[in-house]
């Protein structure tokens, strides 16, 4: 068919619709061209998804190699099957950029080196061990030491091997099968390695975990089994945390792991002198049974070693250390828990490179519980070896002392005064760790067992302690000879030893509180006659009790000094043999007195003078023999603010006692307020001569509201005679620094019925009929009519005894009391 032949214009109308037509191919072109491209997108993440998934293998103990060249090697056999089929899915998973492989449940040998690739984990089903052997069954393969490898000899500076897991639901094994210095995980310049949940077991001197020179490593939750049978070698420790050349591990955390029976837990065999491991953290960890040390570490900064346990299961201490550490710079050492280590920390040398810890980090060491030790102290040995800091624990609490108990835990053994004098002050440093301790748990208690203890310095107790001194116990009191301590002239004293030294930290009766010093069968306080040495002093205490105690032996001062107390009861206990010093025979075996700076009385540091009085003191059933007074006060106070307001002596009570031959009076009242003085006898006073030409009373009363003195037995000794009670109405300040700061006089105040119970004594021997009063304007109550006493009020009920006649010009007896 001829075409027909299109004229120009018609050829320009078809060229513009062909265009129109071309435009429109081209739209349907890329239409389809978008298509295909999100189809080839899709594709490609469905491509992907695949790939991920295809990064994730799991297999059994009959899984054989995804290779497979490894079956054809020579090597494979069933003894090597599990190491090339392992092996091969590593090295798969290395080509593809990491994964993970999945280990299913059974026991699989491995016998020579698996080396693990970075963004690998390796996750083991339960059930799954992994064993190490020796025996590759060809000699085409090397059998290798090392389980699982991360390390590269061409990386460093932690660029090797990176983001590694190794882990299980806590119930996989790795089982070095006794494989001599085999190792189970081995790291080298590595970064964010975690090994977690799994048991390890069956090392023989090999090591499990080494991390040497890498970055953020994790061991969290695993066990780590030791067995005795198998140890030695280089490593000696479950896990090594090591330098790698000149490059020192960083981040390391070693977290709520269990070690068994091993020589080291955790150990450093590899440093750098002065590169330091940084970041070092072990953490809630438990170690049971190591041999050596739960830690050894070497050249670290700033680790933290908390909330660990460090004990072992039989009786023995078979610990040698908790933590042995060396070369460290501040370390955190606290919340710990160590029982039968020998050592618990000690800090040496590496390197000859001292250790560099601050007191705050000493200080934090306190925060560690430790039991059943050897030593219980941080020992530093740099030169020479110091004591950095003693264990406190708050339960213990009961304690028996003998004589050849040293000093608590080991305190102050290294101090030159424990040694100083042959050891003179031996047994002041034992009872005063001891008391420290105390004060330090709240209270307790002390044995104290027959013997002989020679106390050169003053032994502070603390509130709610019991002393038991056992049958033939005798404390012993010698002189101070070339010491530097401050108190050295009382044996015992009621105070907190952490108050002891502080200036006027005891006040009011806020001391030591629910005290008992309690003898059984013969117990004895001697002060040897040493010059103003005191058994016992007490200021601003509550609640004391002193019971069947032989004092003796006393020079120039008290035997128990009691100022502002409250609740003291002295019973069933003696008191013998006093010698007089700078003629002061009215030094009392028992003072009752104020703390005031003024009377010069008390003179400890610790003591707040704040004039506070004694509350309510029994003394019972006591004997006093050869003594200057019993019981008594040569000074009194007046209120802090009111040098017109008298402080009193509250509720002292004396009864039961027996006083045998004195210098001065047997009993001394001034200010005392409801004393009561009852069923006492008072023999022999003044039956030893003081030479100061007095003549003095069983009982003086000065100062003293509303007492009550009956049913008492007099009688005095000696040459010369006087009435066994005599009271002054008024009675002015004796001491210089009370006259100096005004302190008003003081009176006496008897009722009818105190003059009535104090009819109700009996008088004998060398004592007046009657007793005395003396009016502060110089009179007194004795009248007489044609010579003959009428006055019926102050006539003893049973005088049949005593001594007819009065003598109202005795002298006073009251003046030698101007200095204490």
């Amino acid at each position: 068919m001829n075409k027909k032949k299109m004229t120009y214009f018609e050829s320009k109308i078809n060229t513009v619709t062909d265009l129109e037509k071309g435009e429109n191919y081209m739209k349907r072109k890329i239409v389809i061209a978008g298509a295909v491209i999100a189809c080839a997108a899709a594709c490609q993440l469905v491509n992907a998804d695949a790939a991920q998934a295809a990064k994730k293998y799991t297999i059994s103990k009959t899984t054989k190699p995804c290779s497979s060249a490894y079956i054809r090697d020579k090597g494979y056999n069933a003894k090597s099957k599990n190491y090339f089929t392992i092996k091969s899915y590593l090295e798969k998973l290395k080509k593809q950029g990491g994964g993970t492989l999945v280990l299913k449940k059974g026991t699989y040998k491995i016998c020579s080196t698996l080396t693990v690739p970075s963004k690998v984990t390796i996750q083991l089903k339960n059930g799954v061990v992994l064993k190490k052997t020796d025996k590759t069954g060809s000699k085409s393969l090397k059998a290798g030491k090392v389980m699982f490898k991360l390390t590269s000899a061409k990386a460093k500076d932690y660029k090797g091997t990176k983001k590694v897991v190794i882990t299980s639901n806590k119930k996989a094994t790795i089982d070095l099968g006794k494989v001599k210095n085999a190792v189970a995980i081995d790291t080298g310049h590595n970064y964010n390695v975690t090994v977690s949940n799994l048991k390890f077991r069956n090392k023989n001197a090999g090591t499990y975990i080494n991390i040497a020179g890498s970055r953020t490593v994790k061991v969290t939750n695993c066990t780590f089994q030791g067995n005795a049978a198998y140890t030695g070698g280089s490593y000696q420790a479950a896990v090594l945390i090591n330098a790698y050349g000149r490059t020192p591990c960083k981040t390391v955390k070693i977290i709520g792991n269990t070690f068994t029976n091993l020589e080291n837990g955790i150990r450093t065999t590899k440093y750098k002198k002065q590169v330091y491991s940084e970041g070092v953290s072990i953490t809630k960890n438990k170690f049971k049974n190591m041999t050596i040390s739960a830690v050894t570490g070497k050249m670290w900064t700033g680790a933290v070693i908390t909330g660990n346990t460090v004990y072992r299961s039989d009786a023995s201490k078979g610990t040698a250390f908790a933590f042995q550490l060396y070369s460290m710079t501040e370390p955190e050492i606290s919340g710990n828990t160590i029982d039968k280590c020998r050592t618990p920390i000690y800090f040496g040398r590496a390197s000859k490179i001292d250790n560099s810890i601050s007191e705050a980090k000493i200080s934090s060491m306190e925060n560690n519980t430790v039991t059943d030790a050897v030593v219980y102290y941080v020992i530093q040995k740099h030169d020479s070896e110091t004591r950095l800091l003693y264990f406190k624990d708050k339960n213990d609490k009961d304690f028996r002392i003998t004589p050849e108990t040293t000093p608590y835990r080991g305190h102050y053994e290294t101090t030159s005064g424990y040694t100083a004098n042959s050891g003179q002050a031996k047994t002041y440093y034992v009872f005063r760790s001891y008391m420290e301790q105390l004060e330090y748990t709240g209270g307790g208690t002390i044995t104290v067992a027959a013997g002989t203890y020679t106390l050169s310095h003053s032994v502070c107790i603390p509130s709610n302690v019991t002393v038991n001194f056992e049958d033939g116990v005798k404390i012993q009191k010698v002189k101070a000879v070339n010491t530097n301590l401050a108190t050295n002239k009382t044996m015992f004293e009621l105070v907190p030893p952490s108050k002891e030294g502080v200036k006027n930290s005891v006040g009011g009766y806020n001391g030591s509180q629910n005290v008992t010093l309690q003898g059984n069968g013969s117990t004895i306080f001697d002060c040897a006659y040493t010059l103003n040495a005191m058994a016992v002093v007490m200021g601003h205490a509550q609640n004391i009790n002193i019971r069947n105690i032989a004092f003796t032996n006393e020079n120039g001062s008290h035997f128990i000094e009691l100022n502002s107390s409250k609740n003291v009861t002295v019973e069933n206990c003696s008191f013998t043999d006093f010698k007089i010093y700078n003629n002061k025979s009215h030094k009392e075996a028992i003072n009752v007195d104020t703390t005031d700076s003024n009377n010069n009385g008390f003179n400890y540091e610790w003591s707040n003078h704040d004039r506070t009085a004694c509350d309510t003191v029994m003394i019972n059933n006591c004997m006093f023999t050869n003594i200057g007074v019993a019981v008594g006060s040569h000074t009194y106070s007046v209120a802090m603010n009111d040098v017109n307001t008298q402080v009193y002596h509250e509720n002292i009570t004396i009864q039961n006692c027996k006083v045998s031959q004195t210098y001065n009076a047997g009993i001394r009242m001034l200010n005392w307020r409801n004393a009561v003085i009852n069923n006492n006898e008072f023999l022999g006073i003044q039956g030893l001569e003081d030479n100061k030409g007095y003549n003095y009373t069983c009982i003086l009363v000065k100062g003293a509201v509303n007492p009550t003195i009956t049913k008492n037995t007099f009688e005095k000794a000696g040459m010369k005679k006087n009435y066994a009670v005599v009271i002054y109405e008024k009675t002015q300040p004796a001491t210089d620094g009370a006259i100096a700061a005004g302190y008003a006089d003081t009176y006496s105040v008897l009722s009818e019925e105190n003059r009535a119970a104090l009819r109700d004594n009996t008088v004998k021997g060398l004592c007046y009929k009657r007793f005395l009063t003396k009016y502060a304007d110089g009179t007194n109550d004795l009248y007489t009519e044609d010579g003959v006493t009428k006055n019926p009020n102050n006539l003893f009920n049973d005088s049949n005894s005593a001594t007819d006649g009065d003598n109202v010009t005795i002298p006073d007896d009251g003046k030698e009391d101007a200095t204490e």
